[in-house]
């Protein structure tokens, strides 16, 4: 956060986790660009642990995508942006292309997961035919979880 405690991004209102990812004038027109009445649900009005206690256990989803996977990738290109914009002094923040980044991002992540599921489908296939030998099998599974899991961390 800033040392003088004001928002380097709007320069208005004291910086804090809330206000860079949710209030900020870029958090808050990346937020109504996905759904305009996220506000009447008190979506701008709760304090950080609840806020992010309820959007990242929801089970909703939007436009087909899981709003708690949406939500982290929306959190991360914000921060991504606003840590570009204060230590590298880069001034081309995106306003209104953060939401595109960050459904990127989670296009990117789900075709991540489905080839880890085809594949992951396709050695227990080999194992279950007998076309490679049990051993080699476990030792490429526990290889491919292995790296998809510090691929999603």
């Amino acid at each position: 956060m800033a040392q003088d405690d004001i928002c380097r991004i709007c320069e208005n209102f004291p910086e804090s986790v809330l206000y860079v990812l949710c209030d900020c004038r870029i958090a808050y027109t990346t937020w109504k660009s996905i759904d305009n009445s996220l506000g009447l649900d008190n979506f701008f009005n709760k304090p950080l642990q609840v806020w992010l206690l309820e959007n990242l256990s929801s089970q909703s989803t939007y436009q087909g995508i899981s709003w708690p996977l949406l939500f982290s990738c929306i959190m991360n290109t914000l921060w991504f942006y606003r840590n570009k914009y204060i230590f590298e002094e880069d001034r081309t923040m995106p306003e209104g292309a953060v939401y595109l980044v960050a459904l990127r991002l989670v296009r990117d992540y789900a075709a991540v997961q489905f080839e880890f599921i085809r594949i992951r489908r396709n050695v227990v296939s080999l194992c279950l035919n007998d076309t490679i030998d049990l051993h080699g099998t476990r030792t490429l599974i526990v290889a491919i979880k292995d790296k998809f899991s510090k691929f999603s961390n």
